[in-house]
């Protein structure tokens, strides 16, 4: 498995958990590992929230928009994560599902 992003939005996630958040969290990209305007925005949202009516998704399909925004939840909201683990899981989400970061 050389491209993980497949696995970012697994159609098996469910809505309180993810089969492969311990797999992606070993695959994390280095640009998320240390910290970019992406997992800044993923940070913010985890404290503040964010309006997702603003948000400018790469894909016009809104069932595929509706579960990459479920697979984004269910990982910004795991138990299982340190925060860190989730602030660059999430950043790296945020960056195949959004032309940019949201405001």
């Amino acid at each position: 498995m050389d491209d993980m992003t497949v696995f970012l939005f697994d159609e098996n996630v469910t809505p309180f958990a993810h089969p492969y958040e311990q797999e992606l969290v070993r695959h994390i990209p280095a640009e998320f590992q240390k910290g970019n305007k992406w997992t800044d925005a993923a940070n913010a949202i985890f404290f503040s929230g964010s309006k997702v009516s603003n948000w400018k998704w790469k894909t016009k399909n809104e069932k595929e928009r509706s579960h990459q925004f479920k697979c984004f939840r269910v990982l910004l909201s795991s138990w299982n994560l340190k925060h860190e683990q989730k602030q660059a899981l999430c950043g790296w989400a945020l960056s195949e599902m959004l032309t940019s970061p949201p405001q």
